[in-house]
């Protein structure tokens, strides 16, 4: 690390943060550890070669597991055990050439990968901030779909949890036509935004717009970790992308932007709090020392993996699925003296071989904000994961070829009281193999003249097979959820 993000640091470490409205008490914290040599994970360590410090001080390891995803197979009943990778893709900051390629590694990533492994893939640009594509599924397909194109699928689902069958038929055999040379050609495209080189030239009032485009990143990422914070599993966020300038961090070579230095802060504490990293991958391919600082920062400060100087977009993707394939878990009480907000995890290990490298959670927060009974990364999990929930629930049933659906309008009105609420009841059919095959929306304005449920019946227009039926009412804060098999017999033959 050079000697100007040594004084990033110490600024960073000295800026106070911004408080946030806090409302869920954390008792105990899980810090997976990744030891890798050679790319290799390290598998014969034992808990007695592991210390455990909390803001500085010795933690006692309450309980010591080890994680081993090499042999995943079909996803487990318990979501703690499941690696979630959201792939991120810095529209901003990324040549056209190197996202494609980025693309196509991703595209490879999802291919290889374990039934247990979920997908979520979001794009960030000047315009828009971070916006997801799909939510985290373990549809293979559906992730694929949106790393190939970077758009929604034509299917238009509420929660994008679907392709079409013309867009699946297409991921048999993807076509990209975009880059046709090897992987491990150079670079010569031109940017999507200023080079670099341009930025920490430029006028104080020029750099200002692209400063703030920073600032966005930082908030947005800070906000997408917030979400994942209601999201159980091993949270990975893979960033492909140039990597923001740090010139323009500095006023002059000892004082940083202080609004810049507040939004990192607050972004990685976003991050301990929601026990994520960011794994980043530089896909500016080989160039000199410092150029990429930004990327080393979001890794480093998160426990994540920094992959730079690889112009071979999947060998550096295979290190980050590698490197968190296997590892340990160890687990503690959060110390009746830890800090109110964001504190510190530091993780030492004895008999590492020379040359291993170490990873792992940088921190926690003692709250974390409470998610969002309506926030859709949450609604999918619910519905792709059938875990129960405490509001009212609408009630399935079928018969004769038909699906009936009825919403307790009269449970609702007897909640809200004179109230009126807007609620929303979300409906999924998947297939045997997890694939949604039929989807729909509906909202329903509920007031206190309510005299009767609301039925809703649609014909069972699916080939014979065995499906399962999910439902999701929405209303207020309230989250209900509902599942029912169903079993499509083939038409009986005429008399």
């Amino acid at each position: 690390m050079n000697f100007r993000m040594l004084l990033f640091l110490a600024a960073w470490a000295g800026v106070a943060a911004a408080q946030t409205r806090e409302s869920v008490t954390v008792n105990v914290v899980d810090v997976p550890v990744y030891v890798t040599l050679n790319n290799q994970p390290v598998r014969n360590l034992t808990r007695e070669d592991f210390t455990l410090l909390v803001n500085g001080r010795k933690q006692p390891i309450d309980y010591f597991d080890t994680i081993d995803f090499a042999d995943a197979g079909a996803p487990s009943a318990d979501r703690r055990e499941r690696r979630l990778f959201l792939l991120m893709f810095d529209l901003a900051f990324t040549k056209p050439l190197a996202l494609d390629r980025a693309r196509r590694a991703a595209m490879a990533m999802i291919e290889h990968a374990p039934p247990s492994d979920y997908f979520a893939v979001a794009t960030f640009t000047p315009q828009r901030g971070a916006q997801f594509i799909v939510p985290f599924t373990n549809d293979h397909a559906v992730a694929t779909h949106a790393a190939l194109t970077l758009s929604a699928s034509e299917a238009h689902d509420p929660l994008s949890l679907a392709v079409s069958p013309s867009e699946r038929a297409a991921l048999v055999a993807p076509v990209v036509t975009v880059d046709t040379r090897p992987d491990d050609d150079e670079f010569i495209d031109q940017p999507m935004v200023l080079t670099q080189e341009a930025l920490s030239i430029g006028v104080t009032n020029a750099s200002m717009p692209e400063k703030r485009l920073i600032e966005n990143q930082l908030d947005s990422f800070g906000a997408i970790a917030s979400r994942l914070g209601a999201l159980e599993g091993y949270k990975h966020v893979l960033v492909f992308s140039t990597g923001f300038n740090t010139d323009l961090v500095y006023s002059n070579a000892y004082t940083p932007d202080a609004r810049l230095v507040e939004s990192l802060q607050k972004m990685v504490k976003a991050f301990h709090a929601a026990g994520a990293v960011i794994d980043t991958i530089d896909v500016g391919g080989d160039r000199m020392l410092g150029a990429n600082e930004g990327l080393a920062y979001y890794a480093q400060q998160t426990g994540g993996l920094f992959v730079q100087h690889e112009n071979n977009f999947k060998t550096a993707l295979n290190r980050v699925v590698t490197s968190s394939a296997a590892g340990y878990r160890l687990g503690f009480t959060v110390p009746a003296n830890a800090k109110k907000g964001d504190n510190t995890i530091e993780v030492r290990i004895r008999n590492l071989p020379r040359g291993a490298n170490v990873s792992f959670r940088r921190g926690f927060s003692t709250h974390i904000n409470a998610s969002s009974g309506n926030d859709a990364l949450r609604i999918a999990d619910i519905l792709q994961n059938d875990i129960p929930q405490t509001g009212l629930a609408a009630t399935l049933s079928s018969s004769a070829g038909r699906l009936r659906v009825e919403v307790p309008v009269l449970d609702l009105v007897a909640q809200f009281g004179t109230r009126e609420v807007d609620a929303t009841l979300m409906l999924y059919i998947f297939d045997e193999h997890g694939a949604a095959v039929r989807y729909d929306a509906k909202r329903l304005h509920v007031t206190s003249a309510a005299r009767a449920n609301v039925v809703v019946e649609e014909p069972l227009t699916l080939p014979p097979g065995k499906y399962v039926c999910k439902v999701i009412l929405q209303a207020g804060d309230s989250l209900g959820f509902t599942r029912a098999d169903l079993d499509v017999q083939p038409p009986a033959p005429p008399l």
